[in-house]
């Protein structure tokens, strides 16, 4: 049987490995991969502070977790100084030996899935040094990273800094890196889900439904998420990726609703091709004629997935509003273009859902905005003496500055 390893970083990683936990163990038939049995998951929670590991341990949950794969590495935090929790993976090994444990206890390892955020020091720093030890004690396994990309504002003065280390070092040793936009989520929670003051439990279970709904495989075809994201990722050059779901709608309000399938996809296919990451965002000028021979699409991707979760999604995968995903002007002549999977089951309590797993030009505007703002820091060696003292150096911050820059020209090109 194949198993999937979640292992979150910090305590934005930790809090939404438990949130994905529960929602993955709500989905039928995907015990034996997430889990080990049904009371056990294939998890491992790690950071600088004990207290997100115990909230985690003291949720209540139909399943525990196994103590040996809660680590708390040193004490009192990484200081939201990537270089300082980098400098704490040196004692990782215990980190390891649970991943290593966990592979063993899996007939067949799918994939390793890591959880942090960029913004801090314990995520960002310590999650990509240990991505790199599994990296190269497992270098066959497949690693998708999910990083938390911090506000425009208001979260550490350093957060620039942080995420271009953080994403610049994942795009060396990540098979892909699922970037999702704190900035978003709460406009989700604010804007769709009508909740007036999101709390951190409100963004973690949006954030747990946008990967639940990318990693839940499709009960009865090879479609597992390694191969999700094998499919995505093609390219090496290519590692971002974004996404994509609908309906959003407040709990209260979903019993009347009944989206067919093509107005959904259709939603979700306006909001691909205007880059809009919500459905309040869809920008509807933006017009896309599959019958003409001279389209560009707005969005240019490499790959997409399109997932639907349903009574009859299989049906649906052959409507044409499902299709228009697979057109050719929307990719490159050398790219993989779109794969489709479908499961039965409900999927966040609603009837029908689509969710959009995308390698696409969606990506560019969060890097963008990471890299400048980051560079703008950098130039007048803003708060650089305290990365320094660590044993970073400032090549390091260029080297991240120029990879990032890289992939930005990259993902404009296509």
């Amino acid at each position: 049987m194949s198993g999937v390893i979640t292992v979150g970083f910090g305590q934005c990683g930790c809090s939404v490995v438990d949130e994905l936990l529960a929602q993955l163990y709500e989905a039928e038939k995907c015990e034996d991969l997430f889990f080990q049995g049904k009371y056990t998951p294939r998890s491992i929670l790690v950071d600088t502070e004990s207290k997100a590991v115990d909230a985690c341990v003291r949720s209540r949950r139909p399943w525990s977790y196994n103590p040996a794969n809660l680590h708390v590495l040193g004490q009192g935090g990484a200081g939201n100084n990537w270089a300082h929790g980098y400098c704490l993976g040196g004692a990782g090994q215990v980190v390891l030996d649970s991943v290593r444990r966990e592979v063993e206890r899996c007939d067949r390892l799918d994939s390793i899935c890591l959880v942090s955020s960029a913004a801090g020091g314990t995520g960002s720093g310590l999650g990509c040094r240990l991505t790199e030890e599994i990296r190269d004690m497992i270098p066959r396994a497949l690693l998708m990273n999910s990083v938390v990309c911090p506000y425009n504002v208001g979260e550490v003065a350093v957060q620039n800094y942080n995420s271009a280390l953080s994403l610049a070092n994942l795009l060396e040793v990540s098979d892909g890196v699922l970037l999702i936009e704190n900035e978003k989520v709460n406009k989700t929670c604010t804007s769709l889900l009508k909740i007036a003051q999101p709390s951190f439990s409100d963004l973690n279970s949006v954030i747990a439904q946008h990967l639940s709904g990318s990693l839940l495989p499709s009960p009865d075809s090879h479609n597992m998420p390694s191969q999700l994201f094998a499919h995505l990722t093609g390219n090496p050059s290519y590692k971002f990726l974004t996404s994509r779901m609908v309906p959003s709608v407040p709990k209260q309000s979903i019993a009347f609703s009944n989206d067919s399938w093509a107005a959904l996809n259709k939603r979700l296919f306006q909001m691909h091709i205007s880059n809009a990451t919500l459905e309040s965002d869809i920008d509807w000028s933006v017009t896309f004629a599959p019958t003409s021979r001279s389209v560009r699409a707005p969005n240019k991707s490499l790959a997409n997935v399109l997932t639907l979760h349903g009574d009859d999604s299989k049906e649906a995968l052959i409507q044409p509003e499902a299709c228009l995903f697979d057109h050719a002007s929307l990719y490159p002549t050398w790219s993989d273009r779109a794969m489709f999977c479908h499961r039965p089951q409900r999927f966040n309590a609603q009837s029908r859902s689509s969710t959009l797993l995308s390698n696409s030009q969606a990506a560019i505007l969060p890097l963008d905005v990471v890299t400048s703002r980051g560079q703008n820091m950098f130039t007048s060696r803003a708060y650089a003496h305290q990365y320094l003292r660590f044993g970073l150096e400032l090549d390091d911050f260029s080297f991240a500055f120029s990879r990032l820059e890289q992939a930005l020209f990259d993902y404009r090109e296509l």
